[in-house]
């Protein structure tokens, strides 16, 4: 899909938003329609999942949200419906909100916050919020992704320091972050917003390597995102984390403290404390993260004996890669295959 062909694409009114604009779409039509994939909790605020989200029901008009085959179910693109207001609600997932045209009300229990044309506003996950977009002319763009999808892959070479290298370091190995949200004004930097038209472009019509441009374009969307929050490049330890991370998960079969020391220049006790420090888990327990990751990965996609995958990935000792297979998935090898695979 070409930028034009997507400019007309979102500039046009849909179905259900012609009817909200000429009144004719009943507020309890809006409630089915539009918050049919929430569940409403004990407090009274919708939760959107992401298992409900990367279903559209075969009634919705709306083009949007949908999973693409360049991405799966784990990173979603939406246009969110103009003419309405989504109640406060919590999403399970990380969202980017991009005002493309107009603006977007963000309301939180305490406060509320407008964005205007070239703004975005990044938001952990299960952050009580609403949303606003009552004109025709506010077009909003957004990004839905599941923790599953942010990886060392994703963040590679990304250096810096504050709270959202902080908040995407801990996103990718799991971990929980006291992070909420942070607004970012790109409104005199349009490469921000061709970046959101190429990745939309690309992930409603994927080509050769989709899903390799969509992923790349969001990793230069949080370039963009690091830069401006005024992140220094530097050369500690600290700007050098995800490196780190990803030179582990490269070389788990053989890597060693000693290895990461040489390959990063710092005292292999430093780099051990410091990883503990910023991730939370050992130089052992990273190796093991990474290796297992591959494991996994070979025994849903090939058919190798699981003896000699064990030792491709690093396990020259049978019983210690049982041992650890367990400890990890609660499962063995041959279990989770099956239950992956269906064999």
């Amino acid at each position: 899909m070409k930028r034009e062909e997507f400019r007309e694409k979102i500039l046009a009114l849909t179905e259900t938003e012609k009817r909200i604009k000429d009144g004719s779409f009943s507020d309890a039509e809006f409630m089915r329609q539009i918050l049919w994939n929430a569940e409403k909790d004990s407090n009274g605020y919708y939760f959107f999942s992401n298992r409900k989200m990367s279903v559209s029901p075969e009634h919705y008009d709306l083009r949007f949200p949908i999973s693409s085959n360049a991405s799966g179910n784990e990173f979603r693109l939406i246009v969110h419906t103009r003419f309405t207001e989504v109640p406060f609600h919590y999403n399970e997932f990380i969202s980017i909100n991009y005002v493309y045209s107009g603006k977007l009300t963000v309301s939180f229990p305490d406060r509320e916050i407008v964005l205007t044309r070239g703004m975005l506003i990044l938001m952990n996950s299960n952050i009580v919020h609403s949303l606003k977009m009552v004109n025709e002319e506010d077009i909003i763009l957004g990004c839905q992704i599941q923790n599953e999808y942010m990886n060392q892959d994703l963040l590679y070479g990304l250096s810096g320091t504050g709270s959202v290298v902080d908040f995407l370091l801990k996103s990718t190995l799991g971990e929980r972050s006291s992070f909420r949200y942070t607004v970012f004004d790109f409104s005199v930097d349009e490469r921000i917003r061709f970046i959101f038209e190429d990745m939309f472009c690309e992930y409603l019509s994927p080509s050769l390597c989709g899903q390799a441009l969509v992923q790349n374009y969001l990793r230069i969307l949080f370039i963009f995102l690091i830069r401006s929050s005024d992140a220094q490049m530097t050369g500690s330890p600290n700007s050098h984390i995800t490196e780190m991370l990803y030179y582990i998960e490269e070389h788990s079969r053989d890597c060693t403290l000693k290895k990461l020391s040489e390959e990063f220049n710092f005292h292999p006790k430093y780099i051990s404390s410091l990883l503990k420090e910023k991730t939370g888990k050992s130089f052992s327990e990273l190796i093991t993260d990474a290796r297992m990751k591959l494991v996994c990965y070979l025994l849903i996609n090939t058919d190798k004996p699981i003896q000699e995958i064990a030792v491709s990935c690093g396990y020259s000792n049978q019983s210690f890669f049982y041992q650890k297979f367990q400890e990890s998935f609660h499962i063995t090898p041959k279990e989770y295959r099956k239950k992956k695979i269906g064999i």
